[in-house]
């Protein structure tokens, strides 16, 4: 089971673990914020409970059972209920309608699982102040998430970094290829190469690609610049 999932049976002994509570009052917790939910997602929006954060799967595997079991905001309400009234309680069943008997059933607690980041947007997203158990379930992963976006984050921000150097650059060759003269035979024929490459973007030629030729000035001037001229475009035109 990955990490973004919990059992339902672990959610109330793990909220009133991190906020330092008795079972009780974590179940009192977490049925006043359900029925918070209730109020906006169903009476309010007409939502119903969504699958993809509550869902039946079995003792072993929280693939989802066969059965199709439907999980409603009542089913949840009373399942906390029964907590609350009775926290001695290893695993309080819970009231679900069976698609495949056609009729309701009471499942353990225990093969019912949630995704944690599902739940922490899905309470997010209706307007609702979570407790901290839950903000701290939606920072754990998107925590997760941000890490590989950071790293996309720093290649973006080392290619910026290479083309504003390298134009830097450019602009300085540029200028020193029009200022100097009789600088050797070697040194003229580099010069008359970059001043024809830069004349090279004030091209009035249809479907003209500025980039390219960016690419190519840079390569006469021996500027390390990104070689894609995609690239280029993309950041110039704020893509």
């Amino acid at each position: 089971m990955n990490a973004d999932l919990i059992r339902l049976s672990d959610l109330a002994p793990n909220f009133a673990s991190y906020h330092g509570v008795g079972l009780r009052e974590a179940a009192y917790s977490l049925q006043e914020l359900i029925n918070d939910v209730y109020r906006i997602r169903v009476m309010l929006r007409g939502e119903s409970l969504p699958e993809h954060v509550f869902w039946v799967g079995g003792a072993m595997s929280p693939e989802r059972s066969i059965k199709g079991y439907e999980l409603d905001f009542g089913g949840l309400r009373k399942y906390f209920k029964s907590l609350i009234d009775s926290p001695e309680i290893v695993n309080p069943l819970v009231h679900c309608f069976c698609r495949a008997e056609r009729d309701y059933a009471d499942i353990p607690a225990s093969v019912v699982y949630l995704s944690k980041s599902a739940l922490s947007e899905w309470v997010l997203t209706a307007g609702i102040e979570p407790p901290e158990f839950i903000l701290g379930l939606w920072a754990d992963e998107h925590a997760k998430k941000n890490d590989k976006g950071g790293e996309l984050k720093t290649k973006e921000l080392n290619a910026i970094g290479k083309i504003v150097s390298g134009l830097i650059e450019l602009v300085k060759e540029v200028h020193n290829a029009h200022a100097e003269s009789e600088m050797g035979d070697e040194a003229n024929r580099r010069a008359e190469r970059i001043i024809k490459a830069a004349s090279r973007l004030n091209s009035d030629r249809k479907n003209f690609c500025p980039y390219m030729a960016i690419i190519s000035l840079a390569d006469d001037a021996g500027i390390d610049m990104v070689k894609d001229h995609r690239t280029l475009e993309r950041y110039a035109k704020g893509k």
